[in-house]
């Protein structure tokens, strides 16, 4: 995108500093060349000279010489306004919905919950986090669901299976998960969708 003369970097939504533009040594590539270490896919508001608001994905990385010195750096940057703005979407949908509801990256890393996930399972987020998940299943059947969502993600084949989650009162009753893979215009899958309903 042409962000013009103006180009400023601020803060995303949902981040503590939201809004605040960034100071320059807190640019992903400045922090890049002062630590020596990649920065991946941090998200930042762009504000284009006419005014208007884009979220870009930036990644930076640092050119070493052949001493090891690091002498400059790559950066990109991909405008992902629409793609973030279908996943909010999405979530609001999933929040509402009378079952329980979730997002994962490709690699399975659990990503997002509703609401209701939260309260059935008496949770917080921290607890969940990644592979969290696995604390809230009945320990003599979560080697079969292991074993099954990761033949998912190795093969981007749709989940489907029948198993206990405890719930806050620490009683497991059955739910019916189903999860579908979403896919690039490659095909590729780029995360999944999955609902566990009662």
């Amino acid at each position: 995108a042409d962000y013009g003369a103006d180009y400023a970097g601020h803060y995303p939504p949902g981040h503590p500093r939201a809004g605040e533009r960034l100071a320059s040594d807190a640019w992903p590539m400045a922090r890049a060349l002062a630590t020596g270490e990649v920065v991946r896919g941090e998200l930042l508001e762009i504000r284009r000279a006419d005014g208007t608001a884009r979220l870009a994905e930036i990644t930076a990385v640092p050119i070493r010489d052949a001493a090891g010195r690091v002498e400059g750096g790559v950066a990109t940057s991909v405008d992902v306004t629409e793609r973030v703005t279908r996943t909010a979407e999405l979530r609001t949908m999933l929040d509402a919905l009378p079952t329980l509801a979730w997002t994962a990256r490709a690699d399975g890393f659990i990503e997002w919950y509703n609401a209701g996930w939260y309260a059935y399972t008496g949770t917080t987020p921290a607890d969940m986090e990644g592979w969290g998940w696995q604390s809230v299943h009945d320990p003599a059947v979560l080697p079969a669901v292991l074993e099954r969502w990761r033949a998912s993600i190795a093969t981007g084949a749709p989940f489907e299976m029948t198993f206990p989650l405890r719930g806050a009162d620490g009683v497991f009753r059955p739910f019916l998960t189903r999860v579908a893979p979403v896919r690039d215009a490659a095909g590729a899958v780029v995360r999944w969708v999955g609902t566990n309903t009662d």
